[in-house]
């Protein structure tokens, strides 16, 4: 029996993965703030933001005008069963507030792939919404293959971790991250869920996004979203200063200001690669039987795209990657390039935009192509 039947009203959740175009999919939602079904029916985007409240459409695309990152999220919590009781009143008052009139709601948060597959949360997540209407819930998650996400991990979230002994010691407990049949498979035995598209990150998300929102084609939407890759002078620079690789939040912001950095210069860079053999390896021994079923969840244009991505399953798709040490011990830095990041640093914990400094930009930008 499908418990939402006759339901009017729909629930589309984006849950990411982290690391798998998330912040494109944000963007998309973020600056496209009068989106329609096929059937004129809106598409409401909305976050959940700190300390618990409920932004709306076009309120998300004008904030973004003045956010380095122009996307707002629901990363506020990837578990809400863990928030207070008092805060999940807060927002489920707020959210029942918002919502009311709406008809088709969206939310957005990479962390809820492994958070929201926890019953608790997910129920959690649900109560937010009026518990007398039914809902059509559908699920879209994008994937990626284990090796690429690890290597982009580690610089997220893995170098700046001082729990981890060594890059040996963080690898260990970052594959099983990557079982994305693991937690997937909650999502489609759960019966609340009507519907789960999972992709790969090979897939142009604008056009899965546009079909799973059942939108209108070429209606000019803005999706001109770019993520930046950082290099490893940047990463090399910011490894020597200590505040930043001790708070997370100053991290993300200063990521996002070079990003854009970048961005308006057009500068491509790649990020170090630091997965030798024995490490891919081992990524592909541990994760391919969690491989072979995802193909079991997905449709017939994912599966193909997954099959013929060598990433997946074989050493050789990265025979061209130039190995770095993990840590960095094998670059040295230009000491002018080293003062000038930490200038850009300490610029930003000022508040001052060195994105506008045209001197400043052009001063970093030509120590990077030199």
């Amino acid at each position: 029996m499908d418990l939402f039947e006759n339901s009017s009203k729909k629930i589309y959740l984006h849950i990411g993965a982290d690391k798998c175009g998330s912040s494109s999919i944000q963007y998309f939602l973020s600056q496209n703030k009068n989106l329609k079904n096929n059937s004129g029916e809106a598409i409401d985007y909305i976050c959940i933001i700190p300390p618990g409240e409920i932004i709306t459409q076009p309120e998300i695309f004008e904030t973004t005008q003045k956010m380095v990152q122009n996307f707002r999220n629901s990363n506020f919590s990837s578990k809400p069963y863990t928030l207070s009781k008092e805060l999940r009143k807060n927002i489920t008052n707020s959210m029942r507030k918002k919502i009311s009139k709406k008809k088709n709601i969206l939310l957005s948060s990479e962390g809820w792939l492994r958070g929201i597959c926890n019953s608790n949360n997910f129920d959690t997540l649900l109560g937010f919404f009026d518990e007398k209407i039914s809902y059509d819930i559908e699920i879209l998650a994008v994937v990626r293959s284990p090796a690429s996400w690890i290597n982009s991990a580690w610089w997220q979230w893995g170098v700046w971790n001082s729990k981890y002994k060594s890059f040996e010691d963080w690898l260990e407990t970052a594959i099983p991250s990557t079982f994305w049949f693991k937690f997937l498979l909650d999502y489609q035995n759960n019966p609340l869920i009507k519907k789960t598209k999972i992709v790969s990150l090979e897939e142009n998300l604008t056009d899965v996004l546009i079909k799973f929102l059942d939108l209108k084609e070429n209606n000019n939407y803005n999706s001109d979203f770019t993520n930046f890759s950082l290099d490893k002078y940047f990463y090399k620079a910011l490894l020597s200063i200590e505040e930043y690789k001790l708070n997370d939040q100053k991290r993300r912001r200063v990521i996002f200001l070079f990003d854009q950095l970048l961005k308006s210069y057009k500068y491509r860079s790649k990020i170090p690669w630091v997965l030798n053999k024995n490490h891919i390896n081992k990524i592909l021994e541990k994760t391919e039987a969690a491989n072979l079923k995802l193909l079991n969840l997905v449709n017939n244009k994912t599966r193909k795209s997954i099959i013929n991505n060598s990433e997946w399953w074989d050493i050789s798709a990265f025979s061209d990657k130039k190995l770095s040490d993990p840590y960095l011990n094998d670059l040295s830095l230009n000491d002018d390039l080293n003062n000038l990041i930490y200038q850009l640093f300490r610029s930003n914990e000022k508040n001052f935009d060195f994105i506008s400094s045209k001197a400043l930009k052009k001063e970093f930008i030509d120590y990077l192509t030199f």
